[in-house]
C-alpha cells in the first residue's frame, strides 16, 4: 500500500494489511469527527510537595527555561519565580508545569483550575 519495502519480521510478514481501513478518496472534515466528553476524575490526585521533593539537578536545571517559556506564553507567574536563583516551594513548580500543558493540551484544563483564576 505505502511501498515500505520488505517486512522486517515474520510477525509483520503475517501482519494483517491496513488496506480495508485506509479505503477512503477524501479524509473526512474533522468538524464531522465525534466528540467525545471528558471523563471526571479526581480533583487531585497528586501532592505537590511530595512530587517537588524528588525533582532532580537536572530538573531543577530545566526551571530557568521553564519560567522564561510561560513568560513567552503570557502565563501569570507567582512572584516565586522572580528570582531565577531561589528554590520555589514544590506547589508553585508543579502548578508551572501544569499551566504550561494546559497551554499545549487545553481540552485537558477544567474551566476552575487556579492556574486560570491567577
Amino acid at each position: 500500500m505505502w511501498d515500505l519495502g520488505e517486512p522486517l519480521t515474520g510477525r509483520d510478514a503475517t501482519a494483517r494489511s491496513f488496506e480495508g481501513v485506509f479505503n477512503r478518496d477524501e479524509p473526512r472534515d474533522p468538524h464531522t469527527w465525534a466528540q467525545f466528553p471528558a471523563q471526571p476524575v479526581p480533583e487531585w490526585t497528586v501532592d505537590p510537595d511530595v512530587v517537588g521533593r524528588c525533582v532532580s539537578s537536572l530538573g531543577k536545571g530545566v526551571i530557568p527555561g521553564l519560567v522564561a517559556h510561560a513568560r513567552e506564553m503570557g502565563i501569570q507567574l507567582p512572584p516565586e519565580f522572580d528570582d531565577l536563583n531561589s528554590d520555589p516551594p514544590p506547589a508553585e513548580l508543579f502548578q508551572l508545569l501544569r499551566d504550561i500543558a494546559f497551554h499545549y493540551f487545553p481540552g485537558l484544563a477544567a474551566t476552575d483550575t487556579p492556574a486560570q483564576a491567577r
